[in-house]
C-alpha cells in the first residue's frame, strides 16, 4: 500500500474545510508542527479509514471535530500498480449514528472515473478492504506504523502475543485455519470410529440369536405340513354341506316366489273387482247425461254470448280507469309546481329578510376594526424593536461564551506551562548539576535552567494578566447580557396580544366583505321574488301538462262506458254459471267420447279376473310340495356353521404358521446380511482409524509448535539481523539484540515455545528495563523497523510504507543524527517513508517537509521544502 491521497473533514482537530495532504511524488517526508497541531491526527485517520479504528478506539463520534455532527475521510492509495480509494463517512443522529463506508477502484491510469467495489454492508466492505491489504490494524500499528508513545508495543508485549504479531506478519493465520480443519477431520474420524464400533457390537448380540431361529423353524415346518392335511379334509366336509344348502335354498327361493305370486294376484283381483264396478258406474252416469242433452247445450251458447260481452265491456272499464288515474296524476303534477313555485316565492322572502338584517352592523364593525388597526401599528413597531433585542441578546451569549473559552484556554495554558516549570525545576533539583529536559532531552544547564524559568515565569505573569482583563470583560458583558434579557422578557409579554389582534383585523375585515356581498345578493333576490309572484298570479307554469290533462278528458268522453248495463250481463252470467251448463256441456261431450272405451274395458276386465283364479288354483298346489323340503333348511344351516367355524380355526393355524415361517427365514436371511455388513463395517472402522491418525499428526505439524514454530524460527534470523544492523549503526556498534524463540520449563523435563528479547552492551546482557529511555528507544526503533521490513518483504502482504510517529525527542543531539541517519539507510525499502517530529533542528534533515499549523478555525496542512 502506497499512500497518494489523504483529505480529511471534521476529523478531530480539522474542522468544516476539508484539509488534502497531497503525497504524490513525496519518497520522504517529514510532517512537522508544534505539539497538538494535529500531525497525528492525520495518521489516526489512516488507520479510521482503512480499518474504523483510531488510538485503539472504536467509538467513532470521539473523533468528530468539538461542535461538528459529522465527519469524513478520504483515502487513495496505490496497491499492486492499481489506484484505490476509502471513503468513510460518520454521522451523529441521536444516541445512535450512522457510518458509511465505500471502497472504490480506478477506472485505469490517468482516469479520474472510480467504479465502487464495495459489499452490501458495512462489514462486508470491510472485509473487502481487510482481503486487498491482508493486514489488520494491530499487524499494522505494531511494524509499519510506529505510533506516538508505542514504540515499545512489540517489545513490551509477552512472549505470546509478540508471536502473534510475528504469525499475522507472516501470514500464519492459514495454518491456524489448517489446523482447525485438521481438528475437525480428527473428530469427525472418532465419531465415525465410535459409531462403526457401537454398529459391530449390535450385530455381534443379534448373531448370537440365529441357532434358535433354526431350531423354530424345523418345529414349524412339521406342524404347517399336518395342520394344512386336516384343513384339506375339513375344507371338502363343508363344500358337501353347502352344496346340499344350496339345493334346499333353492326350493325356499321358489315357496317366496309362489307366495309372492299368489298374494301379488289377489291383490290384482280386487283391483280388476273395483275397476269394473267403477266402469259400470260411469255407464249408468253417461247414459243419464245423454239424455238432457237439448237443455245443455242452449244453456252453454247464451253462456258463451254474455262472455264476450262482459270481456269488452272488462276492457272499456279497465281503459277508462287508467285514463282517470292519469288525469289525477296530471293534475298533481300541476299543484305540485304551483308548490314549488310558492316555495321559492317564501325561501325569497326569507333571504330577504336575513340579508337585511345583517347589513345593520357595519357602522358598528368599520368602528371596531379602526380600534384594531391603531392597536396593531403599535405592536409592530415594538415588535421591530424585539427583534432588534433579540439580535443584542444573541451577540452578547456568543461574547460570552467567546470570552469564557478564552479565558478557560489561559488557565488551562498557565497550568500547562506551570506544570513543565514543575517538572524541569523538580528535576533540576534531583539531578544537582544539569539534566536533560524531560520534555524534549535536550540538556539544560544552570544559565539555560534560569533562562528558561524566567521565559515560562514571564509566560505565566502574562496568562494571569489576560486571565484578568478577560474576567473583566466577562464581568462587562454579563451586565449588559442581564439588561438587555430582562428587556427582551419584557417586550415579549407586551407582544403576546399581536396574533390576537392580527385575528381580529382578519375576522373583522372577513365579515365587512361579507357585508358587501349581502348588499349585492339582497338586489338579486327581490328581483327574482318579484318574478316568482308574477307567474303564480297569470298561473304561467307546467303548460305541456294542461295540455295533456285536456287531452285525457277528451279520450274519456269519447268512450262511452256504461257501468249499469255491465252490471246486468255480470248479473245473468253469474246465474247460468251457478246453474252449471258449462260443465255440463264439457261432460256430455267427454261421455259421449269415452262411452265405447268403457264398455270394452268392462268386457276386458271380466275375462282377465277368470284368468287369474285359474293361475291361482296351480300355484297352491306347486305350495304343498316345497313345504316339506324348506322345513330341514335350518339344521343343514347349523351343521354348514359349525364345520365353517372348525375351518375357520384350522386356516388361522395355517396362516400363523405360515407367517412364523416366513418371518423366520426373514430372520435367517436378516443374519446373513449383518454377517457381510460385519464384514464392511470392520473394514471402514480399520479405515478411520487410518485417517484419524493422519488427521492428528496433520493437526500437530500445522498447530502453533508445528510448521508455525519452524516458519518463525527460520525468519527470527532475519528480523534479528535487521535489528542489530540498524542499532549497531545507532549505537556504533555498542548494542545488539538477541531473540529466543525457546527455553526450558522450570522443571527442566520439558521446552516452552516463547519469544524473548535480550539486549547486550559492552557492559554485558541486561534486562530491557535496566537501559535509559534514549537507549531503550533504539531497541524499540530497530525492533519495529525490522518487522516493518519484513512485512514489506513478505509476499502478499502489499504494505510498502513506513510511518514515524515522534520518539526523537529522548535522543541527545548525536543519538537523533544516527536515527537520521538509520532512516535515510533503510529508505530505498520502501516506497514512502513519512517522519513526525515537533524538533526545530529535526525538520530540514529530511528532503520535503509537511507544516502542520493549529489555528482558530482548526488545523491546516502546508505542503513545503527541506534543505537536507
Amino acid at each position: 500500500m502506497i499512500p497518494v491521497r489523504l483529505a480529511v473533514r471534521n476529523f478531530m482537530c480539522y474542522r468544516d474545510t476539508t484539509e488534502v495532504l497531497d503525497l504524490r511524488g513525496v519518497h520522504l517526508a517529514c510532517l512537522s508542527g508544534e505539539n497538538g497541531a494535529g500531525k497525528s491526527a492525520l495518521l489516526e485517520a489512516i488507520t479510521w479509514v482503512l480499518w474504523g479504528k483510531a488510538r485503539g478506539r472504536v467509538i467513532d463520534d470521539e473523533l468528530i471535530s468539538k461542535g461538528a455532527t459529522e465527519m469524513e475521510v478520504d483515502f487513495e492509495f496505490i496497491l499492486n500498480g492499481s489506484a484505490h480509494r476509502v471513503i468513510r463517512k460518520r454521522a451523529m443522529k441521536g444516541k445512535s449514528g450512522t457510518t458509511v463506508l465505500e471502497v472504490q477502484l480506478s477506472e485505469g491510469e490517468g482516469s479520474e472515473a472510480w467504479r465502487t467495489i464495495s459489499g452490501a454492508t458495512i462489514r462486508e466492505s470491510q472485509a473487502r478492504i481487510n482481503s486487498l491489504l491482508k493486514i489488520d490494524y494491530d499487524t499494522f500499528i505494531n511494524s509499519a506504523f510506529i505510533m506516538q508513545g508505542r514504540a515499545d508495543e512489540f517489545t513490551v508485549k509477552s512472549p505470546t502475543d509478540r508471536k502473534k504479531v510475528l504469525a499475522d506478519i507472516l501470514g500464519l493465520g492459514e495454518y491456524d485455519y489448517l489446523e482447525e480443519q485438521a481438528k475437525l477431520e480428527a473428530h469427525a474420524r472418532k465419531s465415525r470410529m465410535q459409531d462403526l464400533e457401537n454398529t459391530i457390537h449390535r450385530i455381534d448380540r443379534d448373531l448370537l440369536l440365529r441357532p434358535g431361529y433354526d431350531e423354530r423353524l424345523e418345529v414349524v415346518a412339521e406342524q404347517l405340513s399336518t395342520q394344512q392335511a386336516v384343513l384339506a379334509e375339513a375344507r371338502r366336509e363343508l363344500a358337501e354341506i353347502r352344496s346340499f344348502e344350496q339345493t334346499l335354498e333353492g326350493s325356499e327361493k321358489r315357496l317366496l316366489e309362489i307366495k309372492g305370486r299368489l298374494d301379488r294376484r289377489e291383490r290384482s283381483m280386487d283391483v280388476v273387482k273395483t275397476k269394473i264396478v267403477r266402469d259400470t258406474d260411469k255407464k249408468k252416469a253417461a247414459e243419464q247425461l245423454i239424455a238432457q242433452r237439448v237443455e245443455i247445450e242452449a244453456g252453454y251458447a247464451e253462456m258463451q254470448r254474455l262472455s264476450d260481452q262482459d270481456r269488452n265491456l272488462n276492457a272499456d272499464k279497465t281503459t277508462v280507469h287508467n285514463l282517470q288515474v292519469e288525469y289525477m296524476g296530471i293534475e298533481k303534477e300541476l299543484d305540485g309546481e304551483r308548490i314549488r313555485l310558492d316555495s321559492r316565492r317564501k325561501q325569497h322572502e326569507e333571504q330577504i329578510r336575513k340579508l337585511g338584517q345583517s347589513l345593520q352592523g357595519r357602522a358598528v364593525l368599520e368602528s371596531q376594526l379602526s380600534e384594531v388597526l391603531d392597536k396593531l401599528n403599535k405592536l409592530m413597531k415594538l415588535q421591530q424593536q424585539h427583534e432588534d433585542t433579540r439580535c443584542e441578546r444573541d451577540r452578547l451569549d456568543v461574547r460570552v461564551q467567546t470570552i469564557t473559552r478564552d479565558r478557560n484556554n489561559l488557565a488551562e495554558e498557565g497550568k500547562l506551562i506551570r506544570q513543565k516549570l514543575d517538572m524541569l525545576l523538580d528535576a533540576h533539583a534531583k539531578a544537582k548539576d544539569h539534566v536533560g529536559c524531560p520534555l524534549c532531552g535536550t540538556g539544560l544547564t544552570e544559565d539555560a535552567l534560569r533562562r528558561v524559568r524566567e521565559s515560562y515565569q514571564k509566560d505565566i505573569d502574562d496568562k494571569r494578566r489576560e486571565y484578568g482583563e478577560k474576567q473583566r470583560d466577562l464581568d462587562e458583558v454579563n451586565k449588559q447580557l442581564v439588561a438587555t434579557v430582562t428587556l427582551f422578557a419584557r417586550e415579549q409579554d407586551e407582544l403576546k396580544p399581536l396574533e390576537m389582534y392580527r385575528e381580529r383585523e382578519a375576522n373583522m375585515k372577513q365579515k365587512l366583505a361579507t357585508i358587501d356581498q349581502n348588499e349585492q345578493d339582497l338586489v338579486k333576490e327581490e328581483s327574482q321574488l318579484e318574478a316568482v309572484k308574477t307567474r303564480l298570479a297569470d298561473s304561467d307554469f307546467a303548460h305541456e301538462a294542461r295540455e295533456r290533462l285536456a287531452a285525457v278528458a277528451v279520450r274519456i268522453k269519447n268512450l262511452a262506458y256504461d257501468a249499469d248495463a255491465h252490471k246486468g250481463v255480470t248479473e245473468r252470467l253469474k246465474e247460468l254459471s251457478q246453474h252449471g251448463y258449462e260443465r255440463m256441456y264439457y261432460d256430455l261431450v267427454n261421455v259421449e267420447r269415452d262411452l265405447p272405451v268403457v264398455l270394452t274395458e268392462i268386457e276386458e276386465q271380466t275375462q282377465a279376473l277368470a284368468q287369474m283364479r285359474g293361475e291361482q288354483e296351480s300355484d297352491r298346489s306347486e305350495q304343498l310340495l316345497l313345504v316339506p323340503q324348506v322345513e330341514q333348511l335350518g339344521e343343514v344351516r347349523e351343521q354348514r356353521q359349525l364345520k365353517a367355524t372348525e375351518e375357520s380355526v384350522l386356516a388361522d393355524e395355517v396362516h400363523r404358521l405360515h407367517e412364523e415361517k416366513g418371518d423366520l427365514k426373514s430372520k435367517l436371511e436378516h443374519c446373513d446380511k449383518l454377517q457381510e455388513d460385519k464384514q464392511k463395517f470392520a473394514v471402514e472402522f480399520q479405515s478411520a482409524t487410518d485417517e484419524k491418525s493422519i488427521y492428528d499428526e496433520l493437526s500437530t505439524a500445522f498447530g502453533k509448535k508445528g510448521i508455525q514454530a519452524m516458519i518463525i524460527e527460520n525468519i527470527i534470523p532475519e528480523v534479528e539481523e535487521e535489528a542489530n544492523a540498524l542499532l549497531h549503526r545507532m549505537t556504533d556498534g555498542r548494542m545488539s539484540v538477541q531473540f529466543h524463540t525457546q527455553r526450558d520449563a522450570k522443571s527442566g523435563k520439558s521446552v516452552i515455545e516463547t519469544l524473548d528479547i535480550e539486549i547486550a552492551d559492552e557492559v554485558g546482557m541486561r534486562s530491557y528495563e535496566m537501559y535509559s529511555g534514549g537507549e531503550a528507544f533504539r531497541v524499540n526503533f530497530a525492533v519495529r523497523i525490522a518487522l516493518s521490513k519484513l512485512l514489506a518483504r513478505r509476499a502478499g502482504t502489499q504494505l510498502q510504507t513506513l510511518v514515524i510517529d515522534e520518539g526523537f525527542g529522548s535522543q541527545d543531539g548525536q543519538g537523533r543524527e544516527k536515527l537520521v541517519g538509520a532512516i535515510r539507510s533503510i529508505q530505498d525499502d520502501f516506497e514512502k517513508i513519512l517522519v513526525i517530529t515537533h524538533i526545530e533542528e529535526l525538520k530540514d534533515e529530511f528532503p520535503t517537509r509537511i507544516n502542520i499549523v493549529k489555528t482558530g478555525a482548526g488545523s491546516k496542512i502546508v505542503m513545503g521544502e527541506g534543505e537536507g
